[in-house]
């Protein structure tokens, strides 16, 4: 059985094919990776795709690879080193860059640091992933044994974009993330949640506020919720155009007091009935609050399962 909690991760050929299957059949994941108390680190990232141009660049990688693999060792007097290899669709290296002094390391890092005080899979907020530069989440949870330390899968904010757009209902309707403190997590598009990041040409350190937005619509949606004033769906208007608007609490395992949003502008709504118009988007919300726990739970559960133990060869029942 192929072992991912233990530095001989890097020279496993099981361990790798896990993680591929698991990087092909997940699209949510960007990157699956293992770090170690004494700063090795093992990552294998999808790089395929028109998103990740940019990052194929950055890395120097061959046109056709689809997977790079970052692998930092340590020798006995603690001196680390990086490499990279990179692997087409069908795993097979294409292409490698030369050793050189590692400067990433993975133990000072927030996601590294918070799972090793914690016993569970622990989520973070928003920020800037170090090699790829996008901004997304990252689940990650310690093991222990000789050489304890932490797995861990970024979801790039893209991803989660790419969720909260699929799930319209009317042409213009919106579905976000927020948290109680006016943070703005996930948006449907991408680009502009990219654009709220920067600051006079600097990436943030935490998440944009939804003032940054600029958006009347989702600020209207915001201000009756923090206001305490809505109650249920709300109806509402902006700029001459009527919406209703629904908030509710994603479950904490999810998301730290982080909140769905879903706003839906009247007149694209056929049946003008109000109890249709207020059904469809509870429906609607009822679909979110279900798919995106779901969404959350299929990273959760496979880092559950790795940590625990309880690996099977690729192609067994339970890796389906």
């Amino acid at each position: 059985m192929p072992e991912l909690t233990s530095p001989a991760i890097k020279e496993d050929p099981r361990a790798m094919s896990l993680i591929l299957r698991v990087l092909r059949i997940y699209p949510q994941f960007l990157s699956l990776y293992v770090g170690f108390d004494n700063g090795e680190f093992f990552m294998v990232t999808h790089i395929a795709g028109e998103n990740s141009a940019a990052l194929r660049d950055a890395l120097h990688a061959p046109q056709d690879a689809v997977f790079a693999n970052e692998i930092i060792s340590a020798d006995t007097l603690g001196d680390r080193k990086t490499r990279w290899v990179f692997l087409g669709e069908d795993g097979m290296v294409v292409g490698r860059l030369d050793p050189a002094p590692a400067e990433f390391d993975p133990r000072p890092r927030p996601w590294y640091d918070s799972a090793k005080r914690s016993d569970a899979v622990e989520q973070s907020g928003v920020y800037i992933f170090a090699t790829s530069g996008e901004a997304g989440v990252t689940l990650s949870r310690s093991f222990k044994g000789q050489m304890p330390g932490v797995m861990g899968a970024d979801l790039a904010a893209i991803d989660l974009a790419r969720f909260l757009r699929d799930q319209h209902i009317t042409p213009t309707s919106t579905a976000f993330i927020f948290t109680k403190a006016g943070e703005v997590i996930a948006l449907p598009d991408a680009d502009r949640f990219v654009k709220a990041l920067r600051t006079n040409g600097q990436m943030r350190v935490t998440p944009p506020k939804i003032r940054d937005l600029n958006d009347p619509v989702i600020a209207g949606l915001v201000a009756a919720y923090e206001d305490g004033h809505m109650s249920g769906t709300r109806f509402y208007e902006v700029a001459g155009r009527s919406w209703v608007g629904r908030v509710i609490d994603i479950p904490p395992r999810y998301g730290r007091d982080q909140l769905l949003a879903i706003m839906v502008p009247l007149d694209e709504i056929e049946k003008p009935i109000a109890e249709i118009r207020n059904q469809t988007l509870l429906y609607s919300i009822a679909f979110l609050v279900f798919a995106l726990p779901l969404y959350v739970t299929i990273v959760v559960a496979w880092i559950d399962r790795r940590v625990e133990g309880r690996i099977r060869w690729p192609g067994s029942r339970d890796d389906n």
